[in-house]
C-alpha cells in the first residue's frame, strides 16, 4: 500500500507541475519528472543504497536483493530532484535536471543521512525523524538552483517588481493537490524512517510500515483544510480576491507542515495549518521580491514552511509522550539540521562549474520558443498551436 502511495505522490506531483507550467513547456516536465524517477531509482540502487547502509562493497552489485524497502526509499529521495525541476522550470537544461537527479539520490542524500546516523550513533528515533531536515535540505537546494539558473525571462522588471507568469492548466492542477492530499499521508510518516536506524541498515519493511499507526493521516488532512482556509484569507486580506494558486500551495504547505503530527491532539493540528496557510505566501513573497529568485510553483516555500512547522510540531505535547521527549527532540533536530546543511554545500560546489560552464540555463531564443519545441521537436497541444513558432529563426542569431 505504502509502495502504491509513492507512486501515486510522483503522479500528483507531475500533474500539478504540468498544470502550473506553460503550454509550451508541458511536454518537457513531463519527460524531467519521468527521467528523473527512472534515473533517481537505479542511481540509488547502483550507489545510493550501499552508502546510506555503509555497505561500501555492494555498489553495482548485481546480487543484492533491491526489495519494496530500497524502491520505496528510491522513490521517496526523488521528490528532491522534482523540488529542484519546479524550482527551475522554464528555463534550465536537460542536463541540470539529470545532474541533480543522480547527485541527489544516488550520492548527496544517502550519504548525508548515512553520515548522520554515524555522528548521532546512540539518537532514538522519535516523531520528528529526519523529515524536517529532508524537507529543509530540498527547499533549500531548490532555493539555491534557482538562484545560480536566474529568473524567468520578463518575471522581474528593472524597478525590482515582479510579472505574474501563470500556467496554461489549473484544473490539471487541483488534480494534482487533491491527488496529494490522498498520497502524502500515505507515504509521509516513512520520512520518519528513511535513513533513521540505529544499525544503519535498513530494516524490515513491514516493520516500518507498521509505524505508520501512530501517525494519523487524518490529522494532516485537517492541518491541510485549516491551511486552506487560512490561506483564502489571506489572500482576501491582501489582495482583495482569492488567488487559486496562492490556496493550492496553502492546502499542500498544510499537508506537508502535519506530516509528523501523531498522538497528537487534533487542536494542534488544526493550529499547525493555520499557521502553514498563513506563513507559506509570507515566504514565497519574501522569496521573490527580497531575494529575487524565481519560484513558479511555491513548492521551495511550501516545503521550507514544513520543515519548520514539522520541526516545531516535535516539541507538542503528545498522548504518550516520555519524560525524555524534549531531549529526544533537541537530539533530532540537531540531526535534522545537519541533514539540511550538507546537500547544500555540496550542491553548491557541484553548481559552480555547470554555471561556468553555461550548462544550467537555456538560450533567450530556446525559453522563447518553449522546451518542448527547443528540446523535443514537438508541442504538447499540436492542435491548438501552430506547427512553425515564428521565433524559430531566432536561433541562427
Amino acid at each position: 500500500m505504502a509502495l502504491v502511495g509513492v507512486v501515486l505522490l510522483r503522479l500528483a506531483i507531475g500533474l500539478y507541475l504540468i498544470g502550473v507550467t506553460r503550454s509550451k513547456n508541458a511536454a518537457s516536465m513531463a519527460l524531467r519528472l519521468l527521467l528523473e524517477t527512472c534515473i533517481g531509482v537505479l542511481a540509488f540502487w547502483a550507489v545510493g543504497r550501499a552508502l546510506l547502509t555503509l555497505e561500501i562493497g555492494s555498489f553495482f552489485d548485481l546480487n543484492h536483493t533491491f526489495g519494496m524497502e530500497g524502491l520505496f526509499t528510491g522513490l521517496l529521495l526523488t521528490l528532491a530532484c522534482s523540488i529542484v525541476t519546479a524550482a527551475v522550470m522554464e528555463r534550465s537544461t536537460l542536463t541540470l535536471s539529470i545532474t541533480v537527479c543522480l547527485l541527489l539520490t544516488g550520492l548527496v542524500l544517502p550519504l548525508t543521512l548515512a553520515l548522520c546516523n554515524h555522528v548521532f550513533r546512540n539518537a532514538v528515533p522519535t516523531q520528528i525523524g529526519h523529515a524536517p531536515g529532508l524537507f529543509m535540505a530540498f527547499s533549500a537546494v531548490g532555493l539555491l538552483t534557482s538562484w545560480f539558473v536566474g529568473p524567468r525571462t520578463g518575471k522581474f522588471n528593472h524597478d525590482g517588481s515582479a510579472n505574474v507568469i501563470l500556467g496554461h492548466n489549473v484544473p490539471l492542477a487541483f488534480a494534482g493537490v487533491m491527488l496529494f492530499l490522498i498520497a502524502w499521508p500515505l507515504v509521509g510518516g516513512d520520512f520518519v524512517q528513511v535513513g533513521a536506524t540505529n544499525s544503519l541498515s535498513f530494516g524490515s519493511f513491514e516493520e516500518i510500515y507498521s509505524r505508520i499507526a501512530f501517525l494519523t493521516p487524518s490529522l494532516q488532512l485537517l492541518a491541510a483544510a485549516a491551511a486552506g482556509c487560512s490561506g483564502a484569507i489571506y489572500s482576501w486580506i491582501r489582495y482583495a480576491r482569492a488567488d487559486v494558486g496562492l490556496i493550492f500551495a496553502s492546502v499542500l504547505s498544510g499537508v506537508v507542515a502535519a506530516t509528523l503530527l501523531g498522538e497528537i491532539w487534533s487542536g494542534y493540528a488544526v493550529i499547525i495549518g493555520l499557521l502553514a496557510g498563513i506563513l507559506m505566501p509570507m515566504v514565497a513573497n519574501s522569496i521573490e521580491f527580497r531575494l529575487h529568485v524565481d519560484d513558479p510553483t511555491g513548492l521551495i516555500s511550501i516545503f521550507g514552511v514544513g520543515a519548520i512547522l514539522s520541526g516545531l510540531s516535535s516539541f507538542l505535547p503528545h498522548e504518550s509522550a516520555q519524560l525524555n521527549q524534549l531531549a529526544y527532540s533537541w537530539q533530532e533536530l540537531e540531526i535534522s539540521l545537519l541533514i539540511a546543511v550538507i546537500p547544500v554545500a555540496v550542491m553548491a560546489l557541484a553548481l559552480i562549474p555547470l554555471h561556468a560552464l553555461k550548462l544550467l540555463r537555456i538560450s533567450d531564443a530556446a525559453e522563447y520558443d518553449g522546451l518542448d519545441l527547443a528540446d523535443h521537436d514537438l508541442n504538447a497541444y499540436p492542435d491548438f498551436h501552430q506547427s512553425m513558432i515564428k521565433s524559430y529563426h531566432l536561433r541562427e542569431l
